[in-house]
C-alpha cells in the first residue's frame, strides 16, 4: 500500500509510519509516497485502531452512507428489508469484504433479528391498540 501524510488522519500516525527503519519510496505524480507492507491493516494499527474486526470507523463515511434500500413482502406479515449505502465506492468496498470474507457484513445475526421482532411486535400491538381504543 502506498502511503503518503494524507493517508493518517493525525500528524502522530504519519510521523510514527514514516519513522520506520526500512520503508521503501515511490514517486508517484510527484509525490513521494511510501511503501507500506502491511496494507490497510497496518495502517490501521500504526493509528491505534482495533484490527481484530471491520468496524469501518475509520473515516465514519460508511456507516453515514447507510440506508434503507427497499421494503418488499416476503409472505404473509414478513417483510424484507434491504439495507446499503448510497455511494457506489462504498458498496464496492462492501461487496469486494464480502467475498473476500464469504459472508454478509450488513446482515444481521439471529439475536438481532429476535431483538428487531421484539420491538415491531410492541409497535404493531401499539398501533392497533390506538386504533380500536381510539
Amino acid at each position: 500500500m502506498l502511503i503518503g501524510a494524507k493517508s493518517f488522519r493525525t500528524k502522530a500516525g504519519a510521523n510514527s509510519a514514516f519513522s520506520k527503519k526500512g520503508l521503501e519510496w515511490r514517486t508517484v505524480g510527484g509525490h513521494h509516497l511510501a511503501i507500506l507492507p502491511g496494507g490497510y491493516k497496518e495502517l490501521r494499527q500504526v493509528e491505534g485502531s482495533q484490527v481484530d474486526h471491520k468496524s469501518f470507523l475509520r473515516t465514519g463515511e460508511m456507516w453515514l452512507s447507510i440506508r434503507t434500500l427497499g421494503t418488499s413482502q416476503a409472505g404473509q406479515m414478513r417483510f424484507i428489508t434491504t439495507i446499503g449505502s448510497q455511494v457506489a465506492l462504498s458498496n464496492k468496498k462492501l461487496e469486494g469484504n464480502e467475498d473476500r470474507e464469504g459472508k454478509e457484513i450488513l446482515g444481521i445475526t439471529s439475536q438481532e433479528e429476535k431483538q428487531l421482532t421484539e420491538i415491531l411486535d410492541k409497535y404493531i400491538t401499539n398501533v392497533v391498540q390506538r386504533a380500536f381504543n381510539g
